[in-house]
């Protein structure tokens, strides 16, 4: 089990090689930001970054920033929707070349957003098998979209870890016990989408011009839960996962240093009562899809 709330914290780089998140005001960063970004880190003992080949240079860019600063933390990459299985061989390479970009000797975690390899390549996972074989790698897993495919993957043998979306509005998984099975089946989760891909940060214009009116009903009764008990609306989307899903480890997206040391405030801010958070979920309606599975935004 992670022993501070600071292990329990994975910066999330789409920015770094993308414009990315429907709150993000900066665009791609530069060399410079993404460099200070990971200095920062490393000096506060961040263990974990989240990338992906597709995140255009990202990889590349964090590569750089590690060779500079002479670090070596635990990444996950995924890989390409591009990617089309050759072999086994193929699936080494395009792990070994993550590596290289990385500046890394092996990936703590890769894995697959696009899920048919599981079940219609066996070469795929030899692949997988070799570049663990090599070193390149640490664990392999899948980056889900929907509570149906986690508790598919949950109890695949060839599955390490899951990559999850869940926030305060979504309590499906929740409600399915996933992550204490997942406990029970020693799998590695992590949690994206903490913030909605910044939607929680909207203000009422904002989510109307975006044509997403229709989370105002939640995001009044999240203002209104948030004013009684007197709590900022960050602290609380991060903690309420914290403290609910105790073994996950939550990725939050980075577009700027000043974000990356409020992200690392958050994580160091002083405990919410258990019993306010379970007052939370406990009063939480079912959200409709169409507001906490991004996809559906429009």
């Amino acid at each position: 089990m992670p022993s501070t709330m600071l292990d329990r914290l994975c910066l999330g780089t789409a920015q770094f090689g993308l414009n990315y998140g429907i709150a993000n005001r900066h665009g791609k960063l530069t060399y410079n930001e993404i460099s200070a970004i990971v200095k920062t880190a490393q000096e506060h003992g961040l263990r974990y970054f989240d990338t992906a080949q597709s995140y255009g240079d990202s990889e590349v860019q964090l590569g750089k920033a590690f060779r500079e600063h002479a670090f070596s933390p635990r990444v996950i990459s995924k890989i390409s929707p591009e990617f089309s299985c050759q072999g086994a061989a193929s699936v080494v390479a395009t792990i070994k070349a993550s590596c290289s970009r990385l500046g890394l000797a092996s990936l703590h975690g890769f894995l697959l957003h696009r899920l048919e390899p599981l079940s219609t390549d066996r070469a795929f996972l030899v692949g997988i098998a070799e570049a663990k074989a090599q070193g390149l790698l640490e664990n392999f897993g899948v980056s889900v979209y929907t509570p149906e495919e986690a508790l598919t993957y949950l109890e695949h043998p060839a599955v390490d870890m899951l990559q999850v979306p869940c926030n305060i509005f979504d309590r499906r998984l929740l409600d399915q016990h996933f992550f204490t099975r997942a406990e029970q089946c020693e799998k590695q989760i992590f949690i994206r989408s903490i913030y909605l891909q910044g939607l929680i940060h909207l203000e009422e214009d904002e989510l109307t011009a975006k044509g997403l009116a229709r989370a105002l009903p939640i995001m009044d009764l999240l203002k209104r839960f948030l004013g009684f008990y007197g709590l900022s609306k960050k602290t609380f989307a991060a903690h309420a996962l914290l403290e609910e899903f105790p073994q996950a480890i939550l990725i939050v997206g980075v577009d700027s240093l000043a974000q990356c040391l409020d992200n690392l405030a958050i994580f160091r801010a002083e405990r919410i009562p258990a019993e306010t958070i379970a007052a939370w979920w406990g009063s939480l309606p079912a959200v409709a899809e169409n507001i906490v599975d991004c996809r559906k935004w429009h």
